[in-house]
This record gives C-alpha cells, structure tokens and sequence, in this order.
C-alpha cells in the first residue's frame, strides 16, 4: 500500500526505535513525510505531528495497531484523531502470497508477480468502533 499511495501528500508514523529508522527511511523515498512516534514511545508527539499536518492539508497514515501487538488489534490514537477532527477514517488490509517477517506483526513481503488484493472501507466517527468496522473486512485465509 505504500508504493500505492506515494507523493500523494501521506504523512506517516513511525516508532522511534531502530526498525522506525529503517520504515521512515522507505516511507520519505516514496514521498511521504514521517512523524516518530508510536503508542509505546513518542505517540502523542506523532499524534500532535498528524494533527498538525492535518490542519495544513496533510493526510496522516497510520498503522492502527502499534508496536506492540496484537497485530490487526486497533489502539485509541487513529480514532481519537478522526472523532477529534470529525473525519472519516479509510481503512484496509492487503492479501497475497509471500514470506512472513519473525516479527510480532508477520509483516508479509509478497512474492515476485504474485496477484495482490487491497480492500478498503470508509469509517466515520458516530458509527460505531474503528475496531467494528475493520472486523468488516473480509477474514485472511492464510495467504
């Protein structure tokens, strides 16, 4: 999804650790810019820097479930910022086959020429949960 939305005015989160270094790094050649911080370290600073750049015309990108886990569980500071500001929130999810990272999350790195599938959805604040409307989307089935 990040070569898909580049040079389109994103401005991303990135955890301040060693591996955030390396996520800003990619992020800033595709053309977004990147706020450090996330909900374990420096997440409100990257929030105030989302909401900031909003305010400028900015689109704040955020992975929704921190660095900690549980990976696709939606912590408060994605929907906070949307009800604060009273706007709706596009969410996905990318399905393909490829090699899953060790990592808490299983960031997926998809094969060469493998067929991708991104689904999105539109939530607005009022309606329901964030967390509601993510479940939405259509269950992994392993791929």
């Amino acid at each position: 999804m990040i070569v898909l939305h580049r040079h389109m005015g994103m401005v991303a989160m990135a955890s301040q650790s060693r591996d955030g270094e390396i996520v800003a790094g990619v992020l800033r050649r595709f053309g977004y810019a990147v706020v450090r911080g996330s909900s374990s370290r420096g997440g409100q600073e990257a929030l105030m820097g989302c909401l900031l750049a909003l305010r400028e015309g900015g689109r704040p990108a955020l992975a929704v479930d921190g660095p900690r886990g549980p990976a696709g569980s939606v912590k408060p500071g994605a929907e906070r910022l949307a009800v604060s500001e009273g706007l709706p929130v596009v969410y996905g999810r990318v399905r393909a086959r490829g090699w899953r990272v060790r990592s808490w999350d299983r960031f997926l790195v998809p094969w060469p020429f493998t067929r991708v599938e991104i689904e999105y959805g539109v939530w607005q604040p009022g309606e329901g949960t964030l967390a509601a409307a993510m479940a939405t989307l259509a269950p992994l089935d392993g791929r």
